[in-house]
């Protein structure tokens, strides 16, 4: 009888490790929303998949042409998902430089995006002068992104 209850504590030990990625990511999440709201973005394209996720790339949504750099999306709950029906509009929330969370219209849909290059120095320094901006990235937990560079 021991011996099924060890075992059904390694099970359970096994199945909780798995998880905590994800329960992780679904925090930094929640933590994102309460901080920032949502923007619209006219679309949010794939332009390659890397071990972290799937780096992406939005269109802002006020009539701006262009692109925003390169950010990493990744499910909260799965591995390197991507829906297509992000290419005809998505919903942002957070900051470009340092991070943030898109969704599907509608709210479904959510990946956690980080930053996928180092800032240079200059913007990393300005960035950090602007004390607001930094104190509002560290309350969603994304500061890390100008200190650290590469996540």
């Amino acid at each position: 009888m021991a011996t099924l209850w060890v075992l059904v504590f390694l099970v359970l030990l096994f199945f909780v490790g798995a998880s905590y990625g994800s329960l992780r990511r679904l925090h930094k999440v929640r933590k994102v929303l309460r901080s920032y709201p949502w923007e619209y973005r006219e679309s949010a394209r794939k332009t390659a998949k890397e071990p972290a996720g799937v780096t992406v790339q939005l269109k802002p949504g006020d009539g701006q042409d262009g692109w925003t750099r390169g950010v990493v999306a990744r499910d909260p709950l799965k591995w390197n998902r991507w829906n297509p029906e992000m290419e005809r509009g998505a919903w942002f929330a957070g900051d470009l430089p340092l991070g943030g969370v898109i969704a599907m219209p509608g709210g479904s849909g959510f990946m956690l995006l980080s930053v996928r290059y180092r800032l240079s120095v200059d913007d990393r320094v300005a960035l950090v002068r602007q004390r607001e901006r930094m104190a509002q990235a560290k309350g969603a937990g994304i500061a890390r992104n100008v200190s650290g560079g590469y996540r």
